[in-house]
């Protein structure tokens, strides 16, 4: 029946909810559940589509560091 062609749609609603995003002129910054579900961190400026995730670049680390930080206050 078509009422269960996405069985997902709640679950990633949810999902979508549990997400913090910070945006400076330079970057954006996303945790998930805290980081516990992942972090997303894209240089706007460099790559405006938000393509190439450096989250996982040891040379954004206090980057990422310092917007994490900033989203707790």
């Amino acid at each position: 029946s078509s009422h269960n062609s996405a069985p997902d749609s709640e679950v990633n609603f949810g999902y979508i909810l549990a997400g913090k995003s910070i945006r400076t002129p330079r970057f954006r910054y996303t945790e998930w559940l805290n980081g516990k579900e992942g972090r997303e961190l894209y240089d706007v400026i460099a790559d405006p589509e938000e393509l190439n995730n450096l989250a996982n670049h040891k040379n954004y680390k206090q980057q990422m560091l310092n917007l994490s930080a900033q989203m707790k206050e």
